[in-house]
């Protein structure tokens, strides 16, 4: 198993699917996972959503006093709206707790009423790797992971593996399930 191949083998991606008003219609077992674990709080709230937030607009989870707010919030109305195929964003969730490190990918999705699928995919093995990769490179290290945006931009060598990385995580997420016989 190479480098990359661990780095990828235990990434997890939470899928939530949006009508073109930005509701949440569904959820994939990772992002209900997350919500149990206290992972998703409605801002200002101090509280998890009920249901998982299925029924809740996805665009007021992006209303915190965070500079990426209208970037996020911008970037999904977009995609609802369709005028966009694609956001992606890279992000850091703090927490008293961890630290974690996230992709957000949008891509339109219009099926039984959705208009697009969100997919977070926890990055901070990956981040935590190329941040130890560009320090080991020499002084143009990169302090922490919210750099990974930069990395990936200046090493086409480890872009090639991370977007390798999240494409079969991706696909994971997202590929339909056989039906249960009973």
């Amino acid at each position: 198993m190479t480098t990359s191949d661990a780095l990828f083998r235990d990434l997890t991606v939470y899928a939530a699917l949006l009508d073109r008003f930005g509701f949440i219609l569904a959820v994939n077992p990772q992002w209900k996972s997350f919500v149990d674990a206290g992972g998703l709080v409605l801002p200002f709230e101090d509280r998890s959503p009920p249901n998982y937030g299925i029924g809740e607009n996805y665009l007021r989870f992006c209303a915190f006093a965070d500079p990426l707010s209208p970037r996020l919030i911008t970037g999904i109305s977009q995609l609802l709206a369709g005028q966009t195929d694609i956001v992606s964003i890279v992000y850091q969730r703090r927490s008293p707790v961890q630290n974690t490190s996230f992709m957000l990918l949008g891509l339109p999705h219009a099926s039984d009423g959705s208009r697009a699928v969100l997919l977070h995919v926890d990055v901070t093995a990956v981040a935590a790797a190329l941040a130890e990769a560009q320090r080991a490179a020499g002084p143009t290290a990169v302090p922490n992971a919210a750099g990974l945006s930069d990395v990936v931009a200046e090493r086409p060598d480890i872009t090639s593996a991370v977007a390798g990385g999240l494409e079969a995580a991706v696909l994971t997420a997202v590929a339909p399930r056989p039906a249960v016989r009973g």
